[in-house]
């Protein structure tokens, strides 16, 4: 395919076909080379060899063109409270991680088919610290309506887009099950999105899949997905998918309601004023508390959180904080980062807190809160 028009989208490129990135590049697409890393979420004294030889391999096969993308996996980290791995610890795990790929000399990272909003919370955190762009994959389950646990997939990509990550996509065996995803979240496009699926056409020759990958490109095109991986696929296969999205018109979705919070389960869109419950001091047995306000018909929950240590119980009862939307009022600053830090979503910063507005403001910001 000779002829194909320059094409300014982005494939991801699986070991196998890292070797496609200098024809790619040529035609003016972004080619990022995907590096594996699993190590069943224990770093041993290996880790650093094993990541280095990779990712130097992937760089002499690309043709030292393109970028390089290490997936560091999410999918098998079982965190607090239904796992036995503490929140903290699994930040730390992939803060390690990222730094080790960062040394090495990768160009991104990429939290890893991501189940669940704190497998994929904990990922965008710990890999922050790199100061690499960060890219996150999750993956659907079942038909693709809902990640695990009932995470609601909307939720979780509006509260991670706004951790600070570069990309946000999907990854499942086939479209088909992304597409309930792309439906929900495809009027808010707030970071780019991609789309990585496995090649399921068998030995179909060209003229048999060539309008099936055509009809696969024009349709994730039309969900605002600007980057594609085909795990398995032919370099033919990458471009008639590339070249079907470029004719594909873009519009501009419209923007989006500002006030809004969410937890893993619920997403809320919030109005100005909210009548908030009696704070409920932030403690381990909240759950009588918590069914007593959502009964008085509240808008919003209010905890208050009254230093740092207690604030650790707000990850012990993340699974009772989903039905409304969740307000966190404090007198410490550490105490309110603590709270946000542990909480499963994006909360709301009670503006009734003594602590300064520039105080306040910044710690919405480094957690994606809002404050009314």
């Amino acid at each position: 395919m000779d002829d194909l028009p320059k094409m300014p989208k982005t494939i991801f490129l699986d070991p196998l076909q890292y070797v496609f990135c200098p024809r790619l590049t040529a035609q003016g697409v972004t080619c990022i080379g995907v590096v594996p890393i699993s190590t069943h979420h224990q770093i041993t004294a290996d880790t650093l060899t094993i990541c280095q030889q990779k990712i130097q391999l992937a760089k002499q096969a690309m043709g030292h063109l393109g970028q390089l993308c290490v997936a560091i996996y999410a999918n098998q980290m079982e965190i607090e409270p239904f796992g036995t791995i503490p929140f903290g610890k699994a930040i730390a795990y992939f803060h390690e991680m990222s730094m080790i790929c960062k040394s090495c000399g990768a160009d991104m990272i990429m939290i890893h088919r991501a189940k669940t909003l704190i497998q994929a919370r904990s990922g965008i955190l710990g890999a922050k610290a790199s100061e690499l762009p960060v890219l996150l994959s999750m993956e659907p389950v079942g038909e693709g309506e809902t990640l695990q646990d009932n995470t609601n997939i909307f939720a979780a990509y509006m509260i991670t887009a706004q951790l600070g990550i570069h990309s946000f996509g999907f990854i499942s065996s086939s479209v088909g099950i992304q597409l309930d995803g792309w439906s929900a979240i495809d009027e808010h496009p707030t970071v780019p999105l991609f789309s990585i699926s496995d090649n399921l056409t068998g030995n179909a020759d060209d003229t048999q899949s060539d309008p099936l990958f055509s009809a696969r490109g024009e349709m994730l095109a039309s969900h605002h997905i600007t980057g594609i991986g085909l795990q398995g696929g032919t370099l033919h296969q990458l471009e008639q998918m590339m070249c079907a999205m470029t004719h594909v018109p873009v519009h501009t979705p419209p923007s989006s309601h500002d006030l809004w919070s969410a937890s893993d389960t619920h997403f809320h869109y919030l109005e100005e004023q909210l009548e908030l419950s009696t704070p409920i001091d932030c403690r381990y047995d909240m759950a009588n508390h918590i069914l007593s306000a959502e009964r008085e018909s509240c808008d919003a929950l209010c905890i208050y959180v009254e230093d740092a240590d207690s604030a650790y119980a707000i990850s012990t009862n993340n699974p009772l904080l989903g039905n409304l939307p969740v307000a966190f009022l404090s007198h410490q600053e550490d105490a309110l980062e603590t709270a946000l830090f542990y909480y499963n979503g994006k909360a709301i910063i009670d503006s009734r807190s003594p602590l300064h507005p520039l105080a306040l403001d910044h710690i919405a910001k480094k957690f994606g809160a809002v404050i009314l």
